[in-house]
């Protein structure tokens, strides 16, 4: 059975959005917002760049080399006391462990644009496996 839900992005407004893509938040901090789960990590600047540059699950060694990396920059950021530094380093951790769970498993797709942007039925990915011998 179908979801009616569709994607978040088709309905964003970007001026009501907290995060800006412009600010430096290293110099700006008071401008970071703490928000739900991992919401800013793409945008907030300069440590989209310093922390996503290490963040890597393809494989249980790469992820396991990644989190290590990125939990030394989340210490590293406390004992500096940089708060945006800290939570987005927080955030990074969790995404490493969420993210790979929410992935598309549909042809890279999630949703189905032709039928009003429904979810797309999720596979096990046994047929892409099979292809891939």
């Amino acid at each position: 059975m179908r979801s009616t839900r569709k994607p978040s992005y088709l309905n964003f407004d970007l001026e009501s959005y907290p995060w800006k893509a412009g600010v430096d938040y290293k110099k700006h901090p008071e401008q970071y917002r703490v928000g739900k789960v991992e919401q800013g990590v793409l945008i907030c600047e300069p440590y989209k760049s310093k922390i996503g540059r290490y963040w890597r699950f393809r494989t249980e060694v790469i992820a396991r080399e990644s989190s290590e990396r990125i939990f030394g920059m989340f210490k590293s950021y406390i004992r500096q006391n940089d708060f945006v530094g800290a939570d987005m380093s927080r955030k990074y951790l969790q995404m490493g462990y969420t993210v790979p769970g929410d992935m598309p498993t549909k042809g890279g797709k999630k949703f189905d644009r032709e039928a009003g942007y429904s979810p797309l039925e999720r596979g096990t990915g046994e047929e892409e496996k099979q292809l891939n011998k």
